[in-house]
């Protein structure tokens, strides 16, 4: 095979054959012609040979109508089938990672094929499939690579994936019930009924005492779409129901009230109440509280005090005549994941 790639771009086999593996640097087709090439050698990057072919970055490369496969005898210096930068063409092509053995007796770390980055294109009449053994045996992965493209991969609805699938960056496209799983902490693997592909959602926690309030789903929204993790990277804002507000219903302010979440970029969650406004800005390190003032007969002189976690006093501020806001400012590593409360008194 070596010196058929080295003579040229159009390859066929005309028999089953053994030998080492390959590294493609070049536009190439391989027509396997309904034969096997089983690999006895691997090959890599530095002292790490443990691929059949890896497919380097720029080139475009089909191949079609065959199947590679590790020999018995050499599964414990393969890693991976076929490591891929490139664009790829897979056409009735069998992939087969059963002796993908190096790591599967230590991490169980396998891939019959791993895309790295490039187009990547499975057909309906091929076959990938995943090592028999191993805790962490994928038949592919879609992983964005260092500095490299990240990839995009298409699968046909009606390709063969004989095991788990590892998304964790790039776009999968297709597949919908393929077992896909995120190769990202914090995320999961969803599929997109809009975009007919695979996306990494994070995922979204919030304390105990948020879970059944009316404002649960709004906040995990809001998060969502600025792309925050758990609520406690934000700091949650609430505001008691007005002048001498007990501290009850300070606490529970999120299940009394209509309110409407929103995060910025920095992560910091502003919750706007049915009225009156309680809201944080952060610009450095210095987190700006701001609460609106309700339920006075006089704006003038009421003090407002603002708690962090409920006990902690990070400081007051008091009204004027025609006051309808009032803020004070915090370091903003001092704040972050606490729960603040503001009580107004007169």
């Amino acid at each position: 095979l070596a010196e058929a790639y080295e003579a040229g771009s159009e390859i066929t086999l005309i028999a089953d054959v053994e030998g080492p593996g390959l590294v493609i640097n070049k536009n190439v087709t391989i027509d396997f012609g309904e034969f096997a090439y089983t690999f006895t050698e691997g090959v890599g990057s530095g002292s790490l040979t443990s691929n059949g072919f890896q497919i380097l970055k720029g080139n475009t490369v089909t191949l079609k109508n065959g199947t590679l496969k590790i020999a018995d005898a050499a599964k414990e210096k393969f890693y991976t089938v076929i490591q891929n930068y490139a664009d790829l063409t897979l056409v009735n092509m069998t992939i087969d990672g059963t002796n993908t053995d190096k790591w599967s007796a230590t991490d169980g770390d396998s891939y019959a094929l791993s895309i790295n980055s490039g187009t990547v294109s499975i057909d309906a009449e091929s076959a990938i499939i995943a090592n028999d053994e191993g805790d962490k045996a994928y038949a592919f992965d879609v992983c964005k690579y260092a500095s490299y493209d990240a990839p995009t991969v298409t699968v046909a609805d009606d390709a063969n994936i004989e095991g788990n699938v590892a998304l964790s960056g790039g776009t999968l496209v297709g597949g919908a019930s393929l077992p896909v799983e995120s190769g990202v902490e914090g995320y999961e693997a969803v599929y997109d009924d809009a975009t007919e592909g695979w996306i990494l959602k994070k995922i979204i926690t919030l304390p105990e005492a948020l879970v059944d309030s009316p404002a649960a789903e709004a906040i995990k929204t809001a998060m969502e779409d600025a792309g925050v993790a758990e609520i406690t990277e934000c700091i949650i804002v609430t505001k008691g129901a007005g002048a001498d507000a007990p501290a009850e219903v300070v606490a529970n302010v999120l299940e009394v009230f209509e309110v409407t979440p929103d995060v910025d970029a920095n992560g910091v969650l502003t919750v706007t109440y049915e009225f009156g406004i309680s809201k944080m800005t952060k610009s450095g390190d210095t987190i700006t509280i701001t609460a609106g003032v309700t339920g006075a007969e006089s704006r003038e002189g009421v003090t407002v005090g603002f708690y962090a976690d409920g006990e902690e006093v990070i400081g007051t501020a008091t009204t004027g005549a025609d006051s309808t806001e009032v803020s004070i400012t915090a370091d903003a590593a001092d704040l972050n994941g606490k729960k603040i409360t503001v009580k107004a008194t007169k």
